[in-house]
């Protein structure tokens, strides 16, 4: 097993509202739910990253938004990463998706199915050594509350790095892909060492999936 750092837990849980605070600010809307891995940043997990990869992590939304209008709208995915001087400046290639969750047998686990909703591709710089955040936003797609979903980060290029990740290991939660199909994070070298930080921004909506060539102004009057 490839041994992790420790991270210095204080900076890293402020660290991470300050992400999600930024995150808000770039976006004309208040967050009324956070989904995905919420717990305390805790450690380093080197050798895994290359930025050349997918990483998806399972979310029920349900289990921590609620509320009476039964629908939610995902509007950005954000992954922490850390990076060391050798590896700067990096330029990742990016995009953020929602896919399906769907129960595979060989496996015993619930994995990543069809894509929902994706971003378009974006650029992310990273020039400091450290924690980076790399948020990705989503235009508005109204989805059940309660069904499991993945949230996906794919990586078309950039620089390798270390996943952050908490020290709470589990399996059939997050997984990656690195072109030949999805394996399981927990069966990596990190595996004694937690899930990554992978979370996103929910806002909640009270009606169905509206038509196709409605705008995000249009649409505003289903949200609460």
């Amino acid at each position: 097993m490839t041994r992790v750092r420790p991270l210095a837990l204080v900076v890293l849980a402020a660290l991470a509202m300050t992400i999600g605070a930024a995150v808000a600010q770039t976006q004309d809307f208040t967050p009324d739910c956070t989904v995905g891995n919420l717990n305390q940043p805790a450690l380093f997990a080197p050798n895994i990253f290359t930025g050349e990869e997918a990483f998806a992590y399972l979310i029920e939304p349900s289990g921590l938004c609620q509320f009476e209008g039964g629908h939610f709208s995902l509007m950005n995915v954000t992954q922490l990463l850390s990076f060391e001087d050798q590896q700067l400046p990096a330029t990742l290639q990016v995009e953020a998706a929602i896919m399906e969750a769907r129960w595979d047998d060989s496996f015993g686990c619930l994995l990543p199915g069809e894509t929902l909703h994706a971003s378009i591709p974006v650029t992310r710089r990273v020039e400091t050594v450290g924690i980076f955040g790399v948020t990705v936003e989503l235009d508005p797609l109204i989805l059940p509350l309660d069904e499991p979903y993945f949230l996906s980060l794919r990586y078309m290029g950039g620089s390798p790095a270390s996943l952050v990740t908490d020290d709470l290991p589990l399996p059939c939660v997050e997984f990656i892909d690195r072109g030949q199909g999805w394996e399981d994070l927990f069966t990596f070298d990190k595996n004694g060492d937690g899930k990554a930080i992978v979370f996103g921004d929910v806002v909640y909506a009270t009606s169905t999936v509206p038509e196709s060539d409605s705008t995000w102004g249009a649409v505003k009057s289903l949200y609460r």
